[in-house]
């Protein structure tokens, strides 16, 4: 499991056992970074998290997709 910045490995695996039981997930404010620390490499999920550039880019660099929406 890879850590976050918060160094825990419950919030990784959490998701990974919500993504397991097929059970949505849904994560606001910062916590898009998150799912692509997590998931970034293997599902390339859809992620929004604002319209910073730099962001983007770095949601960008854990293989997940940046969506902007208006």
């Amino acid at each position: 499991v890879r850590r976050v910045r918060t160094g825990h490995r419950l919030p990784c695996q959490l998701l990974r056992d919500l993504h397991a039981q097929g059970k949505p997930i849904a994560a606001l404010c910062i916590a898009p970074a998150i799912v692509a620390k997590v998931f970034g490499d293997t599902l390339h999920p859809d992620l929004t998290i604002g319209k910073d550039p730099a962001t983007a880019k770095q949601i960008g660099a854990t293989g997940a997709h940046h969506v902007s929406k208006p």
